[in-house]
């Protein structure tokens, strides 16, 4: 697994070997937490925390015949701390994620 990341102007990737994902659900809503320790590159050593916060377009999406079909994030947020590439933040206050297939609870 990995993540692209720029620096500099230059894209890098961030190696895991393993990703603990958390996630918690309630009404098409999710949260989900993403951390694992960075395994090759500058940064191997280091500890990614990644934060989402997703908001369901369709409130009743779930419940309903249609399903949640996209999603709002709200909030992320990825940090990166260790020796190698400090305290480094990074945060967004807005995306949108589509599902296609939607998610259904039926």
């Amino acid at each position: 697994m990995a993540y692209d990341i720029v620096v500099d102007n230059k894209v890098e990737q961030l190696t895991f070997n393993k990703i603990d994902v958390y996630l918690s659900y309630l009404n098409g809503n999710f949260d989900e937490i993403n951390t694992g320790t960075v395994t090759s590159g500058r940064c191997a050593g280091d500890t990614l925390f990644l934060s989402n916060a997703f908001v369901a377009d369709d409130q009743d999406g779930c419940a309903g015949a249609k399903g949640v079909a996209a999603l709002t994030a709200r909030y992320i947020e990825a940090r990166l701390t260790g020796p190698k590439c400090g305290t480094t933040i990074c945060t967004m206050e807005s995306g949108h994620v589509t599902l296609n297939p939607p998610v259904r609870n039926n």
